[in-house]
């Protein structure tokens, strides 16, 4: 498990509220073979957090 200063902050998606990330984005043929792969660095902006509970339905 991961310390709660991570868990419940640093990498917590809080509404509304930035984020960096990596993104890997992988481009596939017709055949679903790789043909280019990228990664870049990207933000995340979470609309709307959920309780464990609420995601389940």
């Amino acid at each position: 498990m991961l310390p709660r200063a991570l868990s419940e902050d640093k990498l917590s998606l809080w509404e509304y509220q930035d984020r960096p990330t990596l993104t890997v984005k992988v481009t596939l043929n017709c055949n679903a073979q790789i043909e280019q792969t990228e990664i870049l660095e990207t933000w995340l902006r979470s609309r709307r957090k959920f309780s464990y509970s609420e995601a389940e339905t």
